[in-house]
């Protein structure tokens, strides 16, 4: 079917019979064109016009446009059916024209939309690329600032090392100089200008404190071995002459322990003598109730056979209620274990 313009919002029925009368009808190209849901339909009777599209069109630079679009069309009328036709000629040659215009005219449309369609996909590819583009220079950024701030990164920790390194040269080089100057005021030499040293000078008068305190140390273990022995000689010394002193005290211990000895033996065995006394006497004392032993063993056995007796058959009975709860428990579990099955 035939398309109508999508730019205009309304034109008069009039114009529409005067410019298309010749190509198609007016009212089955709109049904068509209402079919395939290419324009909006409205009936304005009061105007007695026909409304194309939505309300937002009929806007006042729409509506200027339309009026230009109806005014070009008139002329465009004119040319198709002058009012005043005189030339038999050339309105057979006008109407084979139209005729081929009107066959041509489909495949036409179909050449437009066709290159319309290249002319899309050759967008949809332009802008594909553009993306593609866009994205790699996009991971090229990313790599390069990832690139920047591995490098940032390992600078910052060359940096730190380096920053580590001096410090600890520096700490090294004061604590030699502190060693130093403790060396050399141990051996009594001047610190003052321990600064203005060089090198050669510090590893002569270092080598020279390490001699003697070497020395020093040396002196000191035979001072010490030396005094060992010294002390070792009066410690034997002292020993030997309290050997006899030692023994008479031993002796004079051992005299007292033997005869603190005697007295405790003596006096256990007057205690053990005095408490087997009280033992016979409390004997005899209680041998007199002796015949009256049995009658009452006999009643208090009595009572614990009776006790024991009793306490044996209930706990029997308790067993057995045991033992026939505990078959019947089974019985139901086995019970309930076959109607599960079957």
């Amino acid at each position: 079917g035939h398309a109508l313009p999508p730019s205009f919002s309304w034109l008069p029925a009039l114009l529409f019979a005067r410019t298309l009368s010749a190509t198609v009808k007016i009212e089955k190209m709109i049904v068509a064109a209402v079919k395939d849901k290419q324009v909006q339909v409205r009936v304005d009777h009061q105007t007695g016009c026909l409304r194309f599209g939505e309300a937002i069109l009929e806007s006042d630079n729409m509506r200027m446009q339309l009026t230009t679009l109806a005014t070009q069309l008139h002329k465009v009328s004119e040319i198709i059916e002058p009012p005043n036709v005189l030339n038999p000629e050339k309105t057979a040659e006008r109407a084979a024209f139209f005729s081929l215009v009107r066959d041509n005219m489909e495949r036409e449309h179909h050449l437009a939309l066709n290159r319309k369609n290249i002319i899309e996909r050759r967008k949809e590819e332009e802008e594909r690329r553009q993306q593609e583009k866009l994205k790699h220079e996009e991971r090229i950024r990313l790599e390069a600032e990832k690139e920047r701030q591995r490098q940032e990164a390992e600078r910052l920790k060359a940096d730190a090392k380096k920053r580590e390194q001096e410090k600890f040269a520096k700490m090294k080089a004061e604590m030699e100089r502190d060693n130093m100057v403790s060396m050399l005021k141990s051996i009594g030499k001047d610190v003052s200008n321990v600064d203005g040293l060089t090198e050669k000078d510090r590893d002569r008068i270092l080598d020279e404190a390490k001699e003697s305190a070497i020395k020093a140390r040396d002196d000191e273990a035979q001072q010490a071995l030396d005094k060992a022995k010294r002390i070792d000689y009066i410690t034997r010394a002292l020993r030997d002459e309290e050997i006899p002193m030692i023994q008479q005290q031993y002796q004079t211990i051992q005299s007292a322990d033997v005869e603190a000895h005697k007295l405790r033996c003596e006096e256990l065995k007057k205690k053990h003598r005095a408490d087997w006394e009280a033992d016979i006497a409390a004997k005899a004392k209680v041998s007199k109730m002796a015949g009256h032993r049995a009658t009452f063993e006999d009643e208090i056995m009595a009572e614990r056979q009776a006790a024991y007796d009793e306490e044996h058959a209930r706990l029997r009975q308790e067993a057995y209620d045991k033992k026939i709860a505990r078959a019947r428990r089974k019985k139901a579990e086995m019970e309930e274990r076959e109607q599960a099955e079957a």
